[in-house]
């Protein structure tokens, strides 16, 4: 039994740990599936939530988003473009399509890929979106 991913969000976060939600997305080969630009956790965890003041101090503790691949995560095979640094701004659920402009064209986003069985960590107020599944494999 391999304890390092648990280790490590140990002292990312602190214990007690709590698995707020458990998601699995499978995207098929050719899948126009595609989630916009995002936060997580702007309003969508029970019992958490961010004020502009708490996003900006960054102090409190606070959820992260975990993503284990179980297939590999590309931005051809659907995966997720983050803007890296803005993880300290309220932009809400479903960020306004004229708080990010074009992050990606401009180079201001990036690719987060992963291998299968290779985990991410991430911010949950980073901004992020996922885009279509334009590989031969699923996601």
């Amino acid at each position: 039994q391999d304890e390092r991913l648990l280790d490590f969000l140990v002292e990312l976060c602190g214990l007690p740990l709590v698995a707020m939600r458990l998601e699995l997305f499978e995207k098929r080969p050719g899948s126009t599936n595609l989630i916009p630009w995002h936060q997580d956790t702007y309003t969508t965890h029970v019992g958490f939530s961010w004020s502009r003041a708490e996003a900006e101090a960054a102090a409190k503790p606070h959820p992260v988003t975990l993503w284990v691949a179980l297939d590999t995560a590309s931005s051809e095979s659907g995966g997720m473009e983050m803007v890296p640094g803005r993880h300290r701004e309220l932009l809400g659920a479903a960020v306004p399509k004229g708080a990010i402009v074009d992050a990606a064209a401009h180079g201001h986003s990036v690719e987060y890929k992963l291998l299968p069985g290779q985990a991410g960590v991430h911010h949950p107020l980073t901004p992020h979106r996922s885009l279509e599944n334009r590989s031969t494999h699923s996601r």
